[in-house]
């Protein structure tokens, strides 16, 4: 994945993404390849993959491994991105979520879309051009009880221990240390909570060491369970998904997810 502009966030604190003419302003302003560029790229690609779609990757997760039984008050979505995800959690729980993501950019649209009918994002078209497009918001966070959270999930400023269900969609092969995630993940669940994990294992040397990669088919993973107390639920491959640059190019992910629970300390 290219290099996000980290600090974007605070070096212009105007964009509006409820604000078609504020999103322009930004657009207008990006030099084509650089990396606020590919930033915004980035933003519109997983903005129209999360909520310009009917059924999402989250929705399908949710509905084959989260059937309700248990309760689930304080949630939390580590790696949020868009907050599609975030959103979902507190609409179909009632819960309490955290999203929490180290991109500030897509915590604001997250925030954004949360809280307004429509937002516009950045829409790469051919010729490395860049349009506003338009996205209807269907479901939004009418009780307001998403809080969003700007943090690296190596070190989340969080409270350990209490969170029923801790979420991680496409997170642990795009961060610099997969089993050190996994770690502070286990930490912040309660006694007998889930964790739930997806992702398609599109490691990267860019944005984790080679000797760090874990597949979801190796023996590693286990190790790492032992260690940190967790047990294997439930598991299936296949739920694919696809993130489109352009209409004309698209990339294509098939996940393995995998649900877990936290087994009480003997």
């Amino acid at each position: 994945m290219p290099a996000r502009s980290e600090d974007l966030l605070a070096r212009d604190t105007s964009i509006r993404f409820d604000d078609a003419n504020s999103v322009q302003a930004w657009v207008d302003q990006l030099e084509p390849g650089n990396n606020d560029w590919e930033s915004a790229v980035l933003l519109g690609m997983y903005a129209e993959l999360h909520y310009g779609h009917q059924r999402t990757q989250a929705q399908q997760l949710f509905d084959r491994f989260l059937d309700g039984s248990t309760p689930i008050s304080r949630a939390l979505d580590l790696g949020c991105g868009v907050g599609r995800s975030s959103v979902e959690l507190t609409i179909r729980f009632g819960s309490d979520v955290v999203g929490l993501d180290s991109w500030p950019l897509a915590l604001r649209f997250a925030e954004a879309a949360a809280h307004h009918p429509e937002v516009y994002v950045p829409r790469l078209e051919a010729s490395n051009r860049l349009t506003v497009a338009s996205i209807a918001i269907a479901h939004a966070d009418p009780a307001d009880r998403v809080r969003w959270v700007c943090a690296n999930v190596h070190q989340p400023p969080l409270e350990a221990g209490v969170y029923d269900l801790v979420v991680a969609l496409n997170l642990f092969d795009t961060v610099a240390n997969p089993s050190l995630a996994l770690g502070q993940a286990s930490a912040l669940l309660r006694p007998g909570g889930q964790l739930l994990i997806a992702q398609p294992d599109a490691w990267s040397p860019q944005a984790t060491p080679a000797n760090s990669w874990l597949s979801s088919e190796s023996d590693d993973w286990q190790q790492l369970l032992d260690a940190y107390n967790l047990k294997t639920v439930d598991s299936e491959d296949g739920f694919a998904w696809t993130l489109q640059r352009t209409r004309r190019t698209s990339f294509n992910y098939v996940s393995h997810a995998r649900l877990m629970e936290l087994r009480p300390q003997a």
